[in-house]
């Protein structure tokens, strides 16, 4: 311990300065300070002149070996230009041109040379020595410097700048304009080199076969990956490789590109790939379309409505305007997602999307919106947010959403509640099961005299009450047979007339429901009150679809809604006529199922308006069970 402390000591009262260093260097490792001289270790291998012992000696070796690795760059470049012929011109590309110019501030400053200054940099231009150690620059997570074997591989019109640290293409430096220098073309290296060139047309050519698959698997609303996405393998490729595999089958290129491909790392088969193709197509071409139609259009309107997506909020945002065509579009512009669903916060990204694409929302002249207080509030609502920035945004409550309250609120009546549920409950029984449903198909195709594709029923739309009436036309054509259906499954009849297979093993459960849907159907109750509701809603189903359509005028849709309005003002004012006009068909329809009309159930007490008792025919007291509560209003 005690000479340990003795040498401390003395290190401490004779410091060693910067000479005695590079002297003690010069002394212990010789041949690292040679290695230095010539130029073969580079600032960075400095490190590797640490001599043993303290950390304060170390780092002034490292200082020290750095200084010198910069006096050998010095020495260097003053041999490059030594080496190179004398010229009154500067013989550096770097010298005339600057990397921070654009292309049309360099294409002016080469034609601002003289033919002279061109010939010197094309014969003398300065070239580092095998021994030059170039600067190295951080890129893509590693040090990158220019190679002295690029001279020699790539030839004589390959030069390198001192001053920019950069390699050039002398011909394109010198004589290309602002035009041929953004064609890729057009460069040297790709005329003298047709090898080049065509490999470019079939990377082009490779690439916008790629481009088309996705933007096929976008148009058909198909997904594009698999299970397994590999070309060779026994599972589901995804439709996007499948599609490119079979494309490959009359595509010689594609296919050489599919089987073995010149760059393991640039096939663009990729998840990773498909995403930036896809975002490149919706927001660089599509959204930037529409943006300028808009744009062009100057005057829109905003459309929008939160939707709640695998725990998402989400809004999309469309826009509706008229093109230059006379046209009228309605397009979707963005997807939002968004924190909270108040109306701040919609308001707020309904600006966002048209700020960054640039749309002036004063020029916004309506707002469509479903109903809900975060979007119709007058004083905290999306609509009145929206306008403070654009005042003659109007704000309209959606037609087509109306009409379905309106329906809706109309089918709240007992009667036909019942009656929809009890359809609705038929539907689901005979389509939720393999069995039932088969049973069914088989009474109708023998029963039917034809029937093509149709399905015997679909389910009612949760949604739009105005579309049932799909479900309706179904259900009406197909009544018959689903009372026979059910006697066969809940009574035993009509077994000779069908196959063992749909006649037999009808026990427990489908037995019981089939029974409680028999009684329910076998209504004559029900069948009015269906054969109502169906004729009424008949009326409604045009102007569904067309207030729904894209191209629709305001114009246009008063004139069908007054269109509508006179069919339904008619049959107020002749409401008893056409009762019995549809009496007269449900007894028809009761008639098939051996059905004979039965007088409505009446109350001592009345207080709900369906028991009305009444003292006439039964036409009459079903018209006062069905009608008088829900008339017509217009």
């Amino acid at each position: 311990m005690g000479k340990k402390e003795d040498k401390e000591r003395k290190r401490k009262k004779s410091p060693t300065t910067l000479s005695q260093n590079i002297g003690d260097l010069f002394k212990k490792r010789p041949k690292i300070v040679g290695q230095l001289l010539e130029g073969e270790l580079s600032t960075a291998s400095s490190s590797e002149t640490a001599l043993a012992g303290n950390s304060a000696v170390e780092d002034q070796r490292d200082a020290a070996a750095t200084e010198v690795a910069e006096d050998v760059r010095v020495r260097q470049a003053a041999e490059c230009e030594v080496a190179q012929p004398s010229s009154v011109f500067d013989s550096d590309l770097g010298l005339y041109i600057d990397a921070t110019k654009s292309i049309e501030e360099i294409t002016q400053a080469v034609c601002q040379m003289s033919d002279d200054q061109k010939y010197n940099l094309l014969k003398n231009h300065v070239r580092p020595s095998k021994n030059f150690i170039f600067p190295t620059t951080f890129i893509g997570g590693c040090n990158r410097a220019f190679r002295y074997d690029w001279f020699e591989e790539h030839g004589w019109w390959l030069v390198y700048s001192m001053k920019l640290d950069g390699a050039f293409c002398i011909c394109c430096a010198l004589f290309l304009n602002a035009t041929e220098r953004k064609n890729p073309n057009t460069r040297i290296s790709v005329r003298m080199d047709s090898a080049k060139e065509a490999n470019i047309k079939e990377n082009r050519h490779i690439f916008k076969c790629v481009a088309e698959a996705v933007l096929y698997c976008g148009h058909q609303c198909i997904a594009l990956r698999g299970s397994a996405e590999q070309q060779h393998c026994s599972g589901n490729p995804g439709n996007f490789l499948a599609l490119l595999k079979l494309l490959s089958n009359h595509n010689e290129k594609l296919k050489q590109h599919l089987e073995k491909p010149k760059l393991r790392n640039a096939t663009y088969l990729s998840p990773q790939s498909q995403n930036e193709m896809i975002d490149v197509i919706g927001k660089h071409m599509i959204q930037a379309k529409i943006v300028e139609e808009v744009r062009h259009a100057q005057m829109y309107t905003v459309l929008a409505d939160e939707v709640t997506s695998h725990n998402v909020e989400l809004i999309p945002m469309c826009v509706c305007f008229v093109d230059k065509d006379l046209n009228i579009r309605e397009e979707l512009l963005e997807i939002c997602t968004l924190p909270w669903i108040t109306g701040h916060h919609i308001a707020s990204a309904i600006k966002d999307v048209l700020s960054h694409l640039s749309i002036e929302i004063a020029d916004c002249r309506g707002q469509g919106y479903d109903g809900t207080s975060n979007m119709s509030s007058e004083n905290v609502g999306v609509q009145a947010l929206i306008k403070k920035d654009a005042p003659k945004a109007v704000y309209m409550h959606c037609n087509g959403h109306c009409l379905n309250l309106v329906i809706a609120r109309s089918c709240a009546l007992p009667v036909v509640r019942n009656m929809i549920d009890k359809m609705k409950y038929s539907v689901m029984f005979f389509t939720s099961s393999p069995k039932t449903e088969l049973l069914l198909k088989e009474v109708v195709d023998k029963e039917a005299y034809s029937t093509g594709k149709r399905k015997p029923l679909i389910d009612l739309s949760r949604t739009r009450w105005a579309a049932r009436h799909d479900a309706y036309s179904h259900f009406y054509s197909a009544f018959v047979f689903i009372i026979k259906a059910l006697e066969v499954m809940a009574h035993g009849l009509h077994t000779e007339e069908y196959s063992e297979d749909v006649t037999s093993g009808w026990e427990g459960k489908y037995k019981a429901e089939a029974y409680g849907l028999l009684s329910g159907l076998q209504n004559f109750g029900f069948i009015l009150t269906f054969l109502t509701v169906y004729q009424v809603l008949s009326h409604l189903t045009g102007i569904t679809v067309k207030l729904q359509s894209t191209s629709l005028d305001i114009i246009e849709a008063f004139s069908m809604v007054d269109e509508v309005k006179s069919v339904y003002k008619e049959l107020h004012e002749n409401i008893i006529d056409d009762f019995n006009q549809i009496y007269e068909q449900a007894v028809r329809m009761a008639a098939q199922v051996n059905m004979e009309p039965t007088q409505p159930r009446a109350a001592g007490r009345q207080k709900d308006r369906e028991n009305v008792p009444s003292e006439g025919v039964l036409s009459q007291e079903h018209g006062d069970t069905l009608l008088r509560p829900c008339h017509f209003r217009v």
